[in-house]
């Protein structure tokens, strides 16, 4: 992943929170016994549905902009990410993509944070502080 992408984890709420393994992130208990949400609706009118390499993986958006990931496992949720690329401003984009998620009943995980709920503009703000977009956007902070 290049240094202007950001990736998120998306959890049920309530839910464990992924383990951090040697192996990477590991969402797979986040996800047991989850229903699995409505991910078409979610990405609704703020990313189109993209071509996945695999049936079991669904994807929304692209990796230039914002992409919502869900990679499935015996027809049942194993992990769903989000990534930003800091390049674009995909701000209004993304405060509705998490508004939906948050009315779907899903967190985020800002790594090393806990599960909190979704808020494009406070994930942004986020981003905003990172090396990646000060790069490509000046200081945010001035």
């Amino acid at each position: 992943m290049a240094i202007w992408n950001f990736e998120f984890d998306v959890i049920p709420k309530g839910a464990p929170a992924p383990v951090d393994t040697s192996e990477g992130i590991d969402c797979s208990a986040s996800w047991e016994d989850a229903v699995e949400p409505d991910w078409d609706a979610i990405a609704d009118g703020c990313l189109e549905k993209a071509e996945s390499w695999s049936p079991d993986i669904k994807v929304w958006g692209s990796e230039e902009y914002i992409e919502l990931r869900v990679v499935h496992a015996k027809n049942a949720v194993l992990e769903a990410h989000i990534r930003v690329d800091v390049r674009v401003d995909s701000s209004q984009a993304l405060t509705i993509l998490t508004s939906r998620l948050e009315s779907a009943r899903l967190e985020i995980v800002v790594w090393p944070n806990d599960p909190f709920p979704p808020s494009g503009q406070e994930i942004w703000n986020y981003l905003k502080s990172s090396v990646a977009y000060q790069r490509f956007h000046g200081d945010a902070r001035e």
